[in-house]
């Protein structure tokens, strides 16, 4: 599949990131049915309370993703993660205060790659090193947080090794499968990167 895309953030200069054959681009409309069905097979890790029609995501990309790419200030910033040219991933910025300069990270992997866990950490690993590139390096924001249930252990164990710091836990927040978990809030910041933007 081509990585050609048309669409473009009016904030960036550049709109392609690259590294190690991954890339992150501007959010594609061709990519969001599979991100549809990602979402509904990974509905219990994420914040999303029904499962996702053809429609909502339709709605979702015209109300939304296209205004943010004429939009200076966009209160999400979201990408189509591709490995050689296949879209493998979404994800990006969500809830960004452009006066703080911070912002959540959103991602979700396709389903498969997801439940490996080798293969997911590096997917992982390579999309938060092209998130941080965009957000500290080209939109020079301050810091970056993540809320992440309790179910994902593995994750929570990724953001660890690559230094992201616990700010709160809040305890027995979400109900998953008929068993409460725990929501852990990480942050990362600025500072973090420039002394060490390579991991």
């Amino acid at each position: 599949m081509s990585r050609i895309n048309s669409q473009k953030y009016s904030f960036l200069k550049l709109n392609d990131f690259s590294k190690n054959n991954y890339s992150l681009l501007p959010l594609r409309h061709e990519d969001i049915f599979k991100i549809k069905e990602w979402r509904n097979n990974q509905i219990n890790i994420l914040r999303q309370n029904k499962i996702l029609t053809n429609l909502d995501q339709e709605i979702f990309y015209e109300k939304l993703v296209k205004y943010s790419f004429y939009n200076l200030n966009p209160n999400e910033i979201l990408f189509s993660f591709l490995l050689n040219g296949e879209c493998i991933g979404y994800g990006g910025l969500v809830y960004v205060d452009w006066q703080m300069k911070s912002a959540e990270i959103s991602f979700i992997n396709e389903t498969k790659r997801a439940n490996q866990n080798k293969i997911y950490e590096n997917d992982f690993n390579n999309f938060m090193s092209l998130l941080f590139m965009i957000s500290f390096s080209k939109l020079k924001f301050n810091k970056l947080t993540t809320e992440t249930f309790g179910i994902r252990k593995n994750t929570l164990q990724f953001l660890d090794k690559i230094g992201f710091q616990l700010k709160k836990i809040e305890q027995e927040k979400v109900l998953i499968n008929n068993k409460k978990f725990d929501s852990f809030f990480h942050e990362y910041l600025n500072t973090f990167y420039n002394n060490m933007p390579n991991f």
